[in-house]
């Protein structure tokens, strides 16, 4: 059929991977893998200061269990 694409949503409190490929038929895409994981990148979060240490370490953590 086709190669499989990959979408990451990386938003302040959920980062989510969706893995799919196309199909013929509805819905066109069949999905091969979908993940999320709740960063709360924003926690603490204010204009000038730098992400919280914690929040950068969850982030990480999703990325490296989405790889």
């Amino acid at each position: 059929m086709g190669e499989p694409a990959a979408a990451l949503d990386l938003g302040t409190n959920t980062f989510r991977l969706l893995i799919a490929r196309p199909r013929k038929g509805t819905p066109p895409w069949a999905r091969i893998r979908a993940e999320q994981r709740l960063v709360r990148l924003g926690q603490g979060l204010k204009a000038g200061v730098p992400l919280h240490p914690e929040a950068k370490a969850r982030a990480l953590a999703a990325l490296v269990a989405f790889a």
